[in-house]
């Protein structure tokens, strides 16, 4: 805990299992509508999150994205690695949605975008509702049907 600051939760030990239909219904309340992503839907398996839904253009094109979670420097960071589109080429479709996903993370507290990478400062997004916390992230991993984030605290 930081010396004098006894606002600040810090989290020592933590397991959370996040399912496949709770991730649906964060994503569905803290998608910004003005993003002309429609019909998203998140699945966990062992090589990452799968995000699928469609993309509003002239058409609705649909889509399925691939993402690698981990752990960089305190963050979650999820890494773009596959795109999947079925009439468009994936290379336009994917530029379209990182920038689409860059001006969403521009608009809310502790999401940012790197490259092909969101981060995912969780400290910042506690904070930003009122619980300012020191979470100290060290695992980020998905099954099948879940997500599971771990906590420590630091070695002394």
């Amino acid at each position: 805990m930081v010396q004098g600051d006894s606002r600040l939760m810090e989290i020592l030990a933590l397991k959370v299992l996040i399912t496949d239909q709770s991730a649906n219904r964060l994503a569905a309340e803290a998608m910004p509508r003005d993003l002309g992503l429609r019909d998203l839907r998140v699945r966990f398996a062992p090589e990452g999150a799968y995000v699928s839904g469609a993309y509003q253009m002239l058409v609705s094109v649909p889509f399925e994205t691939l993402w690698e979670l981990s752990v960089q420097g305190g963050r979650i960071a999820a890494r773009l690695a596959d795109v999947r589109v079925a009439k468009l080429g994936a290379g336009m479709l994917k530029g379209m949605i990182l920038n689409a996903l860059a001006d969403a993370a521009r608009r809310q507290q502790g999401l940012y975008f790197r490259e092909d990478t969101l981060l995912i400062d969780l400290d910042h997004v506690l904070a930003s509702r009122g619980m300012p916390s020191r979470t100290n992230l060290t695992l980020v991993q998905c099954q099948v049907g879940s997500l599971i984030i771990e906590a420590a605290a630091p070695p002394v």
